[in-house]
């Protein structure tokens, strides 16, 4: 394929991707108006999420550390209604709420925790709002810094900063406040794209390292890493681990010297406060793409469900792995089908974590395509891990059930039926390949 056609192609899947998550989030904006005119309830009415929520996640997680009911709100904030409420009465807890009926900051990893009392810090000094504006314009930058490192068109490359502007995700993302997911998954996507262009062993293992101190769930993308750079995987290994460790013990330290009551023993606490109100309780269903919490929406919570989502979204995870090591897959496949079961296995993944979906259309332009007999086949899972990429990156909430969107079934519906087509492929592929074995070496 001659560089010139490589660079149209490039072009190509960048606008129709741009044009069917713009035209798909245009939908939605276009729904919500309506409801709005008609004077349906809040629910449908609602652009990406409730009214009250805006921008909540980082000041709401943020101000309810000791001494966040002391910082001055401007009143010239157009924000300011909602944010004034999380100094007098914020639902967030520390030890105290530890067995009652409340949601505890304790939860979080020692990075995440110690973020948020820097953050606390600095807005004292700071205005709140102004900092919160510059570490979006700094995500921004780097979003673009991302996009422009692994794109060498560059008129490609300014469609995907486009593109990852309006996804779902990232507008979610903005819309709830929550800092932490973007953090984690630009972490993720930075890496995972070095380790696609074969460099970066070091520095996407740092990333990498960042990426799980914040979200440890993000674990399953330090194996797609190794396996990306499996000819040279001990460096890696060796920096990740060392990394990731020595982050969590230093962040543990800094973080209860400042705040003691954030140590072990309450840090596992906060994780089985967070499981009773967000699992148990289903307060962590709603905006999500879990299969367990699709399970939850359709069945309630009851005991055995997790296990029983883990199961579905593993399993055909490591059919597609196996396939990677037998060569049969190529990179961009092995990337979506970690990207899925990071958001199916997830006992509670929020929308805004669907960030490193972003990669997936990307990958399929960096990998060649060309790859003789293995050329039908992977054109069929390339477009099915792009039309189920494209799909979940864009907003689908136009049926309720309360004050639960039907997305939250959709979306692991459309990841587990795309892994499902995925293993189909690639055991239709190995009996083929093993019929034509038996045949003999000159049957194609």
């Amino acid at each position: 394929m001659t560089s010139k056609v490589r660079r149209e192609e490039t072009i190509a899947v960048a606008r129709t991707s741009l044009i069917a998550v713009g035209g798909l989030l245009a939908y939605q904006l276009i729904f919500n108006i309506a409801a709005a005119c008609l004077g349906w309830p809040r629910p449908f009415a609602n652009f990406l999420c409730c009214q009250g929520d805006y921008f909540a996640d980082y000041f709401k997680f943020v101000l309810s550390y000791p001494g966040g009911s002391a910082v001055e709100l401007p009143d010239w904030w157009i924000v300011r209604e909602q944010i004034a409420p999380y100094l007098i009465d914020n639902p967030y807890r520390g030890a105290q709420g530890l067995g009652g009926p409340y949601i505890t900051h304790l939860h979080v990893p020692p990075l995440s925790t110690l973020y948020s009392l820097a953050n606390l810090w600095a807005m004292r000094w700071v205005d709140p709002l102004l900092l919160f504006c510059i570490q979006l314009i700094g995500i921004l930058c780097y979003w673009w810094h991302i996009v422009h490192g692994a794109v060498a068109v560059r008129r490609a490359a300014l469609l995907w900063f486009i593109f990852g502007l309006i996804s779902y995700p990232a507008l979610m993302m903005v819309a709830r406040g929550n800092l932490f997911a973007a953090f984690a998954g630009l972490a993720i996507i930075h890496a995972l794209a070095l380790a696609l262009q074969g460099r970066g062993r070091v520095a996407g293992a740092l990333l990498l390292a960042v990426a799980i101190n914040i979200r440890p769930n993000a674990a399953i993308f330090a194996l797609i890493f190794l396996l990306l750079h499996w000819p040279r995987r001990n460096q890696a290994m060796l920096v990740g681990a060392t990394a990731t460790m020595g982050l969590f013990t230093v962040c543990m330290f800094l973080s209860g010297w400042i705040y003691p009551d954030y140590d072990l023993p309450h840090f596992f606490g906060g994780l089985q406060n967070y499981y009773q109100r967000y699992v148990v309780e289903g307060g962590g269903v709603a905006y999500g793409s879990s299969l367990s919490g699709a399970l939850a929406f359709l069945f309630s919570h009851r005991p055995g469900l997790d296990r029983l989502a883990l199961l579905l979204s593993v399993a055909p995870f490591l059919i597609v792995l196996a396939e990677h090591v037998r060569h049969r897959v190529d990179p961009a496949i092995l990337l979506f089908a970690s990207c899925a079961t990071y958001a199916l296995a997830s006992t509670v993944f929020a929308d805004y974590h669907l960030l490193p979906f972003l990669l997936v259309p990307i990958a399929i332009t960096l990998a060649p395509a060309n790859d003789g007999a293995m050329l039908p086949r992977r054109e069929f899972d390339r477009t099915v891990a792009l039309v189920a990429s494209l799909l979940v990156l864009s907003p689908k909430n136009y049926l309720f059930d309360g004050v639960l969107s039907w997305q939250v079934m959709l979306n692991p519906a459309i990841l587990l039926t795309a892994m499902l087509l995925l293993c189909g492929s690639a055991l239709f592929q190995f009996r083929v390949g093993r019929h034509a074995m038996e045949k003999g070496p000159g049957v194609v």
